[in-house]
């Protein structure tokens, strides 16, 4: 497999499409986490490896003081393990169900001891069978998450229900199974513009998830833990003052749906740079309004909008196009940028120029990448593994 670039290369000589962080906006980014969490002493910040589903961003959370993270699939924690043996904390966001599944979780926390894995459960069936699997390979116990459905209607029981009850009590019953507490995420919130309205929504999910709590301690089970939270949300989670993890993952990187969040004031805002473009290049202009690149739907994610088109600079900053242009799909291999704008600086481009494309959404963009192509004042400086990616067994 060949690589898009080579170390020294300018950002112009990179092949295209390529996926390119911007490392001090990477690095400005997780500080500036580590500098807001550092208000909320209570709440553990559990970065989401699904966001970049790398070990070099993992590497460098730790090296900026995280101890735990959060996956969602068990494919992601198996390859990032694999390149970070010493991460001691990884909670599996997501139900491990069939027996390949399990057979591979079971391999995973023998291979990794010192490793404390968690999963969510949500079926306690299900829970016999991991727990006969983990006495069979004699390995465990194992923590699990309850994971509770506050409107996301996806997996999860209804909170402060008998169903939760009855698992936490079907767990207690068996040996290789700890019960760690819950799981309260709403994805659907992460994108809500309007601030006030955002806050009254996360505040009732603060409400769902501290009934399930009480109905837990009520019926005799414990739970030190609820976990949950997002990019678009943490801090308001922090402010409720219930959850005492937070799962943001996409502020390493920020996307262009991000972006469109608004602030108290009612203006887009963000404690967070863009660090991640897909870099492209200008492969035909048939008119000077329309330019065409060669980043079509297997370079760019479209499922959250269109990306922006950027310029980006030599110090990591970039100039938006954003009110000069509009991306427009042009099919699997083709993006068609229609100019708006006659006095644009887009008109000048010529063919084999680069542009770069702030993606809709980071995480599956990244997911159709091998590489991170790592730049630093218009120089790569490293070129590394994508080692989560794929279709998420």
């Amino acid at each position: 497999m060949s690589l898009p670039a080579n170390k020294g290369d300018r950002l112009a000589e990179i092949d295209t499409p390529a996926l390119i962080v911007i490392k001090p906006i990477l690095e400005k980014n997780i500080e500036q986490m580590k500098k807001i969490m550092s208000a909320f002493p209570h709440v553990l910040l559990r970065p989401h490896l699904k966001a970049h589903k790398s070990s070099y961003i993992a590497r460098a959370q730790a090296a900026a003081g995280v101890k735990a993270w959060c996956c969602q699939k068990l494919f992601e924690a198996e390859a990032i393990l694999d390149d970070f043996p010493g991460m001691k904390d990884l909670l599996i966001t997501n139900e491990i169900v069939g027996s390949r599944k399990i057979e591979r979780l079971v391999k995973l926390i023998q291979k990794y001891p010192k490793t404390t894995v968690t999963i969510l459960i949500d079926n306690p069936e299900n829970c016999k069978i991991l727990n006969t699997a983990l006495a069979k390979a004699g390995v465990g116990p194992l923590n699990v998450l309850a994971e509770i459905d506050v409107g996301q209607e996806r997996c999860g029981v209804l909170p402060a229900s008998l169903d939760l009850v009855h698992l936490a009590t079907t767990v207690r019953d068996l040996p290789n199974l700890v019960w760690k507490g819950i799981q309260c995420y709403q994805g659907k919130l992460q994108h809500v513009r309007n601030y006030q309205e955002k806050r009254r929504l996360v505040y009732d999910i603060a409400t769902k998830a501290a009934n399930s709590r009480d109905t837990l301690l009520q019926h005799g089970h414990t739970c030190s833990v609820i976990s949950g939270g997002g990019t678009g949300t943490f801090v308001l989670e922090a402010e409720a003052g219930v959850h005492n993890e937070s799962q943001p993952g996409s502020y390493v990187f920020m996307d262009a749906d991000y972006s469109c969040n608004l602030g108290k004031d009612g203006t887009r805002q963000s404690d967070f740079g863009h660090s991640l473009f897909i870099h492209t290049t200008i492969m035909s202009k048939p008119l000077c309004s329309r330019l065409i690149v060669d980043a079509g739907m297997k370079a760019v994610s479209l499922d959250s909008g269109p990306p922006i088109v950027v310029m980006l600079n030599a110090n990591g900053t970039f100039s938006s196009f954003e009110e000069d242009c509009e991306y427009v799909c042009g099919g699997d291999e083709h993006g068609i940028i229609r100019i708006t704008s006659s006095t644009s600086r887009l008109c000048s481009l010529e063919v084999g120029a680069t542009l770069q494309l702030i993606p809709g959404h980071c995480d599956p963009t990244v997911n159709m990448y091998d590489f991170f192509t790592i730049v630093t004042d218009d120089l790569v400086e490293d070129i590394v593994p994508i080692q989560g990616r794929g279709p998420g067994v």
